[in-house]
């Protein structure tokens, strides 16, 4: 087994097991935590991502991969086909007409109550 990763939280060594699991690489965390301290790490590094020795270089380049490049590179909404945009739409207007109904009834029978 080859450390690829240390990581101070626990969340952080779940992301990364994460990345790697998205790129089909089978990792794992091992932790020195101490269930009677909430499984807080008691040393720095304390949650270790490891893999299998031989695809360990895959495993440091998939981590080393700058996620801002993969965020840039994704499309806008303005950008998706017109049916999907209005496809959208149509679902959040589906959304708010049940309240927009519900205000103009209560509305009507504010206007009812103050003046009979």
């Amino acid at each position: 087994m080859r450390v690829v990763g240390e990581y101070n939280r626990l969340f952080d060594a779940e992301l990364a097991v994460a990345m790697l699991d998205s790129a089909g690489i089978d990792a794992t965390i091992v932790s020195d935590t101490n269930p009677e301290t909430g499984n807080v790490s008691l040393s720095a590094g304390g949650h270790r991502v490891v893999v299998r020795a031989e695809i360990g270089e895959d495993a440091c380049a998939v981590l080393a991969a700058d996620p801002v490049e993969d965020i840039e590179r994704q499309r806008h909404f303005a950008d998706r086909p017109p049916f999907i945009r209005w496809g959208v739409y149509l679902v959040l207007a589906a959304m708010a007409g049940p309240l927009v109904v519900l205000a103009l009834v209560e509305a009507e029978w504010l206007i009812d109550s103050l003046f009979p």
